[in-house]
């Protein structure tokens, strides 16, 4: 269920998950859903990020249901194969699960893919090799993000 709609989709979209694991009881929270269309970032890549962060969070635990592509698709001003796509990445990777007749729900909580780990490893060891420390590191990723 929609509960906060923005047409001009850069701005948040809050729908309501639903969670029917005890009896059809709604013990999900809302979550708070963003893209940015004026971004270099693909829009199937924000909607990733956006169902991670969520699931990182704890906004989205294991188990609810996302919303319908169709209806986050016209939420986000976004094509339903965008979304559609973002699911399916997101399926691929282990963090959602698709049921007949059920849609799509959280299948396990979100770790850092091992190849973002391994970079992330790989950049702070050549970081104090260069003697930079954190906070240097924290700066160059946020002037490059």
């Amino acid at each position: 269920m929609v509960t906060t709609m923005n047409p001009a989709a850069d701005c948040p979209v809050r729908f309501q998950a639903v969670d029917d694991r005890e009896n059809g009881a709604n013990n999900a929270s809302t979550m708070r859903w963003t893209v940015d269309h004026s971004s270099r970032e693909p829009l199937p890549l924000q909607i990733v990020a956006c169902v991670r962060q969520g699931v990182a969070s704890g906004e989205l635990a294991v188990g609810e249901q996302l919303p319908p592509a169709a209806e986050l698709a016209a939420a986000l001003s976004v094509d339903r194969n965008t979304v559609l796509a973002a699911y399916r990445r997101l399926r691929d990777d282990g963090v959602l699960e698709f049921r007949r007749g059920r849609g799509a729900r959280v299948a396990s909580a979100v770790t850092e893919p091992a190849p973002v780990t391994e970079a992330a490893q790989t950049l702070v060891a050549v970081a104090r090799r260069h003697g930079l420390g954190r906070h240097d590191l924290i700066r160059l990723i946020e002037r490059l993000t």
